[in-house]
């Protein structure tokens, strides 16, 4: 018969040699917390059995000192710590002998940028779509206490949670997930609208990583329910622990403080902003800016603005994201414009004190009066709604001026009222008898009609010029005024016991 030997029988009695292919590798950083310790059997005898050392010391051992294992494989128990060097060492043992492993070291990863550990979505600026808000849950999540989880829906509805931003360079997005639904609902990633994963039914907590750029990003994840016979009750899915690509960081915005201002004043603005590519001011109003694209342009208010008392002033910075701060401009109007003042208009210095009057003007505070030519008149009492003055002896015209004042500043003039200054025989009763003009206005012909003596008729412009004089004047008597010029005269009428002035419009 031929010799041989059966291979089956043949059994390498070495000592295993030690481990390769370890994951993670030798000097690693940027390790998730939730790593699983991998290896292979190297070449040489088959080992029996591992013994796996870890931990934070060199050589590692306060975690794990020589713990055996029958697999090729270890997943801690609760997640590394964040930032953290690592050390292990894996034995590899068989009846034959022991070889010890090399020394590896890893470093794990910085903490997520959201684990919505905030118990809300205010870490970053998430919007929500569909017919359902996400919500935060303590069942959702897969690190810490709190997770995202899509909101309750019906079928055909769905349940988005977004996130724009601009990120800088070349990065990548990795995060989380679990589904619990039945295998035709499923959760949709989208990148800028482009559909990267799709997930359904029962999985368990995963990682996904994908690829960005640099530029603006919008990040979606989108649960969809279709119309088929639901297998569950109550379903949904979950995403947790999510690092994002390297975002340019967002605009600050700041307007200012408030300001009050009186009407006609410049708003001087003193925004400030940062990160930003470009800026805008907006007004409530109907105000203007001399350049609304600066963080300090001077604003112009408007009518509008001044009546409805403020105006709110709005600073937008643009970036990666919109960020936009307000600010308030009280404006406190000037004083309304006082109408013509009322009184007497042929006063005689001889009879005392006269009282010309307005009626309350808006937002007035004070009054200032003036009598043109000055030193005519003493007044006695300015500053109000009346003014009481005393004529020195003066004859001729007058102008009564009144402004209003409050503490932003001075109205315009009123209109004047023309008063013409005289001595009036008799008292201030027997200067207000009837005495009158017909007709008044008149073009060629008019007549004084009254009662009493004879008198002296004289017209002035109202410049005090005196344009006509008759003497021994009787009532009733026609006077031809054709050749004064279209106007309005004063006209007086002088008798031994008094004397009268009137208005003439021809």
């Amino acid at each position: 018969a031929d010799a041989g030997f059966d291979l089956d029988a043949v059994a390498v009695i070495n000592p295993p040699l030690s481990v390769v292919n370890i994951s993670p590798e030798d000097g690693m950083a940027g390790v998730s917390v939730y790593t699983e310790l991998q290896w292979q059997q190297g070449n040489g005898g088959l080992p029996d059995y591992y013994q796996l050392s870890f931990g934070t010391d060199n050589p590692p051992s306060n975690i794990l000192n020589g713990m055996v294992l029958q697999t090729d494989s270890y997943l801690p128990e609760l997640p590394l710590d964040f930032l953290t060097t690592y050390y292990w060492r894996v034995d590899a043992v068989n009846q034959f002998g022991m070889t010890t492993g090399s020394v590896w070291h890893f470093t794990t990863a910085r903490a997520p940028d959201e684990d919505f550990e905030t118990g809300d979505f205010s870490a970053f600026s998430w919007d929500f779509s569909g017919d359902m808000p996400w919500i935060i849950s303590e069942e959702a999540a897969r690190h810490g206490v709190f997770g995202a989880q899509s909101g309750p829906i019906g079928d055909n509805q769905t349940s988005s949670l977004i996130l724009s931003a601009e990120c800088q360079g070349f990065g990548k997005i990795s995060f989380m997930k679990k589904t619990a639904s039945d295998p035709s609902d499923v959760l949709e990633f989208y990148m800028n609208s482009v559909l990267m994963g799709s997930w359904g039914g029962e999985q368990p907590w995963t990682e996904h990583t994908y690829n960005t750029g640099p530029g603006p990003y919008t990040f979606e994840w989108r649960y969809v329910k279709d119309d088929a016979s639901a297998q569950r009750t109550e379903d949904g899915v979950m995403i947790d622990f999510i690092y994002f690509p390297e975002f340019s960081d967002l605009p600050t915005v700041n307007a200012g403080q408030n300001q009050e201002i009186c009407e006609g004043d410049t708003v001087f603005l003193h925004g400030l902003a940062s990160n930003y590519t470009s800026l805008q001011w907006l007004t409530s109003g109907d105000g203007t800016f001399n350049n609304p694209s600066v963080l300090s342009p001077e604003y112009y208010h408007g009518d509008q603005d001044v009546e409805a008392g403020e105006v709110v002033l709005t600073l937008i910075a643009y970036g990666g994201e919109q960020a936009e701060d307000a600010m308030v401009v009280a404006i406190n109007p000037l004083p309304g414009v006082p109408v013509q003042p009322q009184g007497d208009d042929i006063p005689g210095y001889n009879l005392g004190e006269y009282v010309y009057t307005i009626p309350p003007v808006t937002h007035a505070e004070a009054y200032y009066w003036e009598i043109m030519p000055t030193g005519i008149a003493e007044i006695l009492v300015n500053g109000d709604t009346a003014l009481h003055v005393d004529f020195n002896p003066y004859t001729g015209p007058a102008e009564i001026y009144v402004r209003a004042i409050n503490a932003c500043g001075e109205s315009q003039w009123s209109e004047s009222l023309t008063v013409y200054v005289d001595y009036i025989i008799g008292t201030r009763e027997s200067h207000s008898l009837p005495v009158s003009v017909v007709p008044n206005p008149a073009r060629e012909i008019i007549r004084i009609l009254g009662s009493g003596s004879p008198g002296l008729l004289e017209i002035f412009s109202l410049d005090g010029q005196r344009r006509m004089a008759l003497s021994s004047l009787e009532f009733g008597v026609p006077v031809d005024i054709r050749s004064l010029e279209r106007g309005v005269y004063l006209l007086r009428f002088t008798q031994p016991e008094n004397r009268f002035t009137v208005k003439l419009v021809k």
